[in-house]
């Protein structure tokens, strides 16, 4: 099985069992006001990888999946969709990227993979919680407006994070934004509706 292939997908918008992690906070923080409905709080989740796979597979380290330089730490192929459903239930644990692309690089990209249940790691694993090893931390819709002058301060923008051709296009689509509604704010006459 390539995992390399599937981190790419999964980095390309494709539906995988992973989902995505950074160990970069401004990353995350981009990502959470990156599709915020407006008058909405954002989240970021923070995860001790380390902690779910001691709940999950009873060792405290990350998976390491493999690939065509070294095996793995662990058997991989129950995770893939063409394998028959093992005995019990899979858990969702955590893993070491192979970074296939510059998205990841840029990302500073971290993964779980699911488990069977699909539920959200604090429905499927409760004590991480409890225990501090899973949290949510909401940015009040109050704040966002900071957050977001903050990444625009450090000079991140969806190309920061995106380092190609859609990067390129989402941060000038951002721009366009801006300038609209810095010319809505100076000529709202220009605007008015009918």
């Amino acid at each position: 099985m390539d995992w390399g292939i599937i981190f790419a997908m999964q980095h390309y918008g494709l539906p995988t069992r992973l989902l995505d992690w950074t160990e970069d906070f401004a990353c995350a923080l981009y990502f959470a006001l990156l599709h915020r409905a407006p008058g909405r709080d954002a989240a970021i989740w923070v995860l001790d990888p380390q902690a779910l796979n001691q709940v999950a597979l009873g060792r405290h380290d990350l998976v390491a999946l493999d690939d065509d330089a070294s095996p793995g730490t662990i058997d991989p192929h129950p995770y893939h969709p063409r394998f028959v459903t093992p005995q019990s239930p899979l858990r969702s644990i955590a893993v070491s990227p192979l970074f296939t692309n510059p998205r990841m690089t840029a990302q500073r990209s971290a993964f779980t993979v699911a488990g069977d249940s699909v539920l959200p790691l604090e429905q499927e694993f409760p004590t991480l919680g409890s225990a501090g090893h899973l949290a949510q931390l909401v940015i009040p819709d109050a704040a966002c407006a900071e957050a977001a002058a903050f990444l625009a301060m450090a000079g991140l923008t969806a190309f920061s994070f995106y380092p190609d051709l859609q990067g390129i296009a989402m941060r000038h689509d951002a721009e366009i934004e801006e300038q609209i509604a810095l010319a809505r704010r100076r000529y709202p006459q220009m605007f008015k509706q009918g």
